[in-house]
């Protein structure tokens, strides 16, 4: 996380905390803590501080995560310096990747000034408690600094200063279009929540392989049906050489050609159809051109084919792995499904089992290589839902040219960059109907101009104007999107 996505997230966090209390403080992973605010007239708020030495970070979070069935003793005098405090002040250090919560904390009759200092930096990310003076009452590393110095009552001071800012671009910061929501919930999309072994719902995980055998058999099922109508590139050479051999006895303008095939013993008699507006020799050219498309169509198809049953083999073999029980082919399974993308279900927590379901949205969010979200529509009715009840009129709207397919929306006022339009174009045309060999055109156009129409279908629009992209499918770029192979 850099010091300019830490600023945007902290402009989202201020108005939230500042003049809330800290009420919650969990420790629900070694070095990740969970600190909850409240503020009237705002409600509870979540702030998870992840001190990982390789990616620490400070976010919003709205997900749920277990609480460890005791508390750690960091977290219980954490819980004894601050729990209850009012946060007077939420600052960043000029330029840094160092967050200062200022507290208040009632003692008899006084208010104690308190700080809590956030380290994000990675290899030394920190945790510290201070005092009016800036000493050090409580530390994050067993009270010990990167240095291994004992820190407790030590004065603590900022790290060197960052070296001189780069041009790098972060995901969210070129957008201020985003909302606070849709931060918030791209930020949790890209936590990786630590699931262990023990926590792993094995009756989910099972549910969840075999949804995904069941997608390959269907993948497969659908390129073995290419394979077989691409397989008839022998045929076209054989009628065009039989064709080629009988030029003198073809009128122009025939839409049809009884031939003599002479690679059968015996020469057996075959019938073409013509395309009336070529030439005998252009029809010949023709059947030519399409028997060697044909022919390379059927080698790519014979290579996917054979790679998705190689993909079955593996998943079939991690079916036979949940069997297991041994810690090594629990460790191996968790690796492996989440290699594939496969959700890693974990057992829920008795307070998550008694919770409401989350709202269902009526999209699918994705996510283009720049962090800008994707939303997909996921049937007819929710294509409406998406498009004129969640989008906005100023948002991008895209669909598959001719075919019926998904709503596409990629929530942003601002201009569409040419690699967000191809990733979203790309989705559009991947959740249609239409051929997904060659190019094919999507529309799109800003969402005030999709409108229903008398006794229109549930997702049937007309659109009052728009442009046309020509795309095809890149795989790579289709496993990037949505981390499954295409088709």
């Amino acid at each position: 996380m850099t010091a300019d996505e830490l600023a945007v997230i902290l402009r989202i966090l201020q108005p939230r905390l500042v003049g809330g209390f800290l009420q919650k403080i969990r420790e629900i992973a070694p070095d990740r803590l969970l600190l909850g605010f409240h503020r009237s007239g705002v409600g509870a708020t979540q702030v998870l501080v992840d001190l990982t030495p390789t990616a620490p970070r400070l976010q919003p979070t709205e997900r749920r995560f277990q609480a460890p069935k005791s508390a750690p003793p960091f977290s219980l005098a954490l819980r004894k310096l601050l729990s209850g405090a009012r946060l007077e002040e939420l600052r960043q250090e000029p330029g840094d990747r160092v967050v200062r919560f200022r507290f208040l904390k009632k003692e008899d009759d006084r208010l104690v000034p308190l700080d809590l200092v956030v380290e994000a930096i990675p290899r030394r990310a920190g945790l510290f408690v201070l005092d009016e003076q800036a000493r050090i009452l409580l530390a994050s590393s067993a009270r010990e600094d990167s240095r291994g110095r004992l820190v407790r009552g030590k004065t603590w001071s900022p790290p060197p200063p960052p070296p001189p800012k780069s041009d790098v671009s972060t995901p969210f910061s070129e957008f201020p279009g985003w909302t606070d929501e849709t931060l918030t919930r791209y930020l949790d999309e890209q936590l990786t929540e630590t699931v262990s072994q023990d926590d792993v719902d094995v009756k989910g995980l099972a549910k969840e392989l075999t949804k995904a055998i069941k997608r390959q058999f269907k993948r497969i099922s659908k390129i073995e049906a290419d394979v077989r109508r691409l397989d008839s590139a022998k045929d076209a050479y054989r009628e065009g050489e039989a064709l080629k051999a009988a030029l003198g006895d073809i009128e122009k303008g025939a839409t049809r050609a009884r031939v003599r095939d002479w690679s059968t013993d015996p020469p057996s008699w075959i019938e073409i159809d013509l395309d009336p507006k070529l030439s005998p020799i252009e029809n010949v050219e023709r059947i030519f051109k399409e028997a060697k498309k044909r022919e390379r169509g059927l080698a790519l198809a014979e290579q996917r084919l054979k790679e998705q049953r190689r993909q079955l083999q593996h998943l079939q073999s991690l079916e036979e792995l949940l069997r297991d029980d041994s810690p090594e082919a629990r460790e191996l399974l968790l690796e492996e499904t989440r290699a594939l993308g496969i959700d890693v279900p974990r057992t829920r927590t008795p307070a998550e089992k008694k919770a409401p379901p989350a709202p269902r949205l009526p999209y699918k969010t994705y996510h283009s290589e720049n962090g800008t979200p994707i939303w997909v529509g996921r049937s007819s009715r929710d294509n409406d839902a998406l498009t004129f009840h969640h989008a906005k009129g100023n948002h991008w709207w895209l669909h598959a040219e001719d075919y019926p397919g998904s709503h596409v929306v990629v929530p942003m006022a601002e201009p569409l960059p040419p690699e967000v339009l191809v990733d979203a174009a790309t989705l559009a045309l991947g959740y249609s109907k239409a051929p997904k060999g060659g190019k094919q055109g999507v529309s799109y156009t800003r969402r005030k101009h999709v409108t229903k129409f008398k006794g229109a279908k549930p997702g049937q629009v007309l659109l009052q104007q728009r442009k046309t992209i020509l795309i095809r499918i890149d795989p790579d770029r289709w496993k990037r999107l949505t981390g499954r192979t295409f088709p």
